[in-house]
């Protein structure tokens, strides 16, 4: 079995990353076993709620879900199995408390042991996207003030959470924890100029016939930062004494109407 992890990190691209991945389907799947959140939930949630609690319980609960997934795959299928998604490392720092993706490395080498366990010969290769250090951390602020009550600053986000734009650490670390992997890291600027964008990244480890990576439809970027404006808007709403529920459908209107307006031709 052929087994790829392209599992974050979060604010790298990978949103469009799997966005590329459904978009092209129906040409992939001849060649290519892909499966995204959807199709590991329990998998990705066990990951992330290890990644916050780190109790041997839910290391157990996490080691389970590993098992029952691999387990499931069809041993006779030749075609390589990716698993893409950003959860499998665990949550974003600035989430429960984490500092950093330290869960990360474990959480690779849980999935590479239980894949090497059902398949002794299993051939795993685990890929990254990683992002310059300032880039990162101001996109993940972003994140934090859609989806979170974050009510810091972006300057003082950046100084408090610097220690985890670290990526390479991450990197440098799952290579010693998931050794009996292939570990590979791809920056997200050096893919931009790409046709294909973030999903290049992962061009060379797929092994798909030329004709069909020169075929692939690139998926537009997602998640694109919103303008100053909307940015301050979040976070007055953050810091506004509302009880949470209302502050965090006020800013889903927000954001939607945001999208909205740019669907719209002026």
């Amino acid at each position: 079995m052929r087994l790829i992890l392209h599992a974050g990190f979060h604010k790298t691209g990978t949103t469009t990353v799997q966005n590329c991945l459904r978009e092209n389907q129906t040409l992939l799947s001849p060649h290519l076993r892909v499966f995204l959140r959807t199709d590991m939930v329990s998998l990705c949630e066990a990951a992330r709620k290890w990644s916050a609690s780190r109790a041997p319980t839910d290391f157990a609960v996490l080691q389970l879900e590993c098992a029952e997934f691999i387990e499931a795959l069809d041993p006779n299928d030749q075609r390589p199995v990716l698993l893409a998604s950003e959860d499998l490392s665990g949550h974003m720092p600035g989430r429960h408390g984490l500092k950093d993706y330290g869960a990360a490395p474990q959480l690779m080498k849980c999935i590479q042991d239980t894949a090497l366990e059902f398949h002794p010969d299993a051939f795993v290769r685990i890929l990254f996207t990683t992002r310059s250090e300032q880039a990162w951390l101001q996109s993940c602020y972003v994140q934090h003030l859609r989806a979170s009550p974050m009510t810091l600053e972006a300057d003082e986000y950046a100084k408090q959470y610097a220690p985890s734009a670290d990526l390479k650490r991450i990197v440098s670390l799952t290579q010693e924890a998931a050794s009996r992997s292939e570990v590979f890291a791809t920056a997200l600027e050096a893919a931009s100029s790409h046709r294909l964008g973030p999903f290049s990244a992962l061009l060379p480890h797929l092994s798909l016939p030329a004709a069909t990576a020169d075929a692939v439809t690139p998926a537009p970027p997602a998640n694109t930062r919103p303008d100053r404006d909307v940015l301050e808007q979040l976070l007055a709403l953050n810091r506004s004494q509302q009880p949470y529920r209302q502050i965090h459908q006020k800013k889903q209107d927000l954001l939607r109407a945001l999208r909205r307006s740019k669907r719209t031709p002026g």
